[in-house]
């Protein structure tokens, strides 16, 4: 009997497979390491879903019943294979938030889009509050290389959008998505990292200053703590979101500690040199009207992201000299604290045809060139983000 028994037992063993977890594992590995083009879908028409970069560009929105400090999280679908969510910074306190943000997916089989609208409290920053949701189809014959602009309507809001996908094979996918540095690097490459014109610390350190800062007697010239700015400027090197959370309870002075040094490691100066020696002339203009046209020309002949931080900046300041009744800091005083960081005249036989500057000459020059600036009462106005309008009309998702 047990000789039978044993006959038919091992006349019937299967083979067994290998483990779930160690088949989808040898799957991962080989991905990784061979770069295979995996059209893959999720569950459905290979057509119907996305394999390549999806950029969302979240604007701002509108229909908030009280003001609030709103965020944005955006979630693709797809495989697990890379990072699908993201959120911008936290607004300043508003009944209409603006972010001009830039999200990028790398995405393999996503179908659909989710954005949740999101308050956070002013009294505690852990109490959060969903002010909305929606979910959005993605549809590959609709998107394209060009921005697509949309208002997404997430029930008691609406939120501004805008979409581009790239379709491409995917790179191997990468653990974490580190942040490239943002202070001490020329503010073009920081724009076009960001997708923008101004970059989000200076956009950010402007916007808390003007929530709390404009009665604070001696801003910008009364700095904060070494450590304090040192934290903050890190915290802007690696994680937006942490800064911005830092910013919120950091001194106000050393907020706008971070914005003088972010100007001042600019390693070529917001407005560039090559333009000293033709600024330097226009304060010999007497007329102050001319002297401002001539101001205004050479300002057009700064790279689109310079120009539009500075005059960002500019109609900051002059905000801030608004209430120099109460926080003691003109125009003037303004332009002397920020003259010497946003120019500087040429380094002496490295290109520079012009006569040589003494310090003395070169601290009038840049303190005369920024407050004549500040006294233009028909100065543009500033663009903080590239235009992502399509030739189409905005479309409205409804939740």
């Amino acid at each position: 009997m047990r000789e039978a028994i044993d006959k038919l037992t091992k006349d019937n063993v299967e083979t067994v497979p290998p483990d779930l977890l160690t088949l989808t594992g040898a799957c991962v590995k080989l991905r990784m390491t061979q770069q295979l083009l995996l059209h893959s879908a999720d569950g459905g028409d290979d057509g119907e879903a996305l394999c390549g970069t999806l950029t969302v560009a979240v604007h701002s929105a509108r229909g908030l019943e009280q003001p609030a400090r709103v965020y944005v999280c955006v979630e693709v679908d797809g495989f697990d294979f890379y990072e699908r969510q993201a959120q911008t910074h936290s607004s300043v306190l508003s009944f209409s938030p603006q972010w001009e943000q830039e999200l990028c997916f790398q995405v393999d089989g996503a179908q659909n889009l989710r954005l949740l609208c999101i308050s956070q409290s002013d009294r505690d920053e852990r109490d959060h509050t969903v002010l909305g949701k929606t979910s959005v189809k993605l549809d590959p014959k609709s998107l394209s290389r060009r921005w697509r602009r949309q208002t997404l309507n997430l029930g008691l809001v609406e939120v501004n959008v805008s979409l581009k996908f790239i379709p491409h094979p995917l790179d191997p996918p990468r653990s974490t998505s580190q942040q490239q540095l943002v202070f001490n690097v020329p503010i073009e490459t920081v724009a076009q990292q960001e997708g923008g014109l101004v970059p989000h610390v200076v956009r950010c350190c402007v916007e808390e200053v003007e929530t709390r800062g404009m009665d604070e007697v001696g801003i910008y010239r009364i700095s904060g703590t070494a450590s304090d700015i040192s934290t903050l400027k890190n915290a802007f090197n690696s994680n937006l979101r942490e800064a911005v959370t830092r910013l919120r309870s950091a001194e106000v002075n050393a907020v706008s500690g971070v914005l003088k040094l972010y100007f001042r490691e600019l390693p070529e100066p917001l407005i560039p040199t090559g333009l000293f020696q033709s600024l330097a002339r226009t304060l010999d203009i007497q007329d102050m009207n001319s002297r401002l046209v001539s101001l205004l020309s050479l300002l057009q002949s700064c790279p689109d992201a310079n120009r539009h931080t500075f005059l960002y900046l500019l109609h900051h300041l002059k905000r801030v000299s608004e209430r120099q009744d109460v926080n003691k800091m003109s125009l003037l005083n303004l332009a002397t604290v920020f003259g010497p960081s946003l120019l500087r005249p040429p380094v002496a036989g490295v290109g520079n045809d012009g006569p040589a500057v003494d310090i003395s000459q070169e601290v009038v020059v840049q303190v005369q060139v920024v407050f004549s600036y500040l006294q233009c009462n028909n100065l543009p106005e500033a663009r903080i983000s590239l235009p992502h309008d399509s030739d189409t009309e905005d479309e409205t998702t409804h939740l």
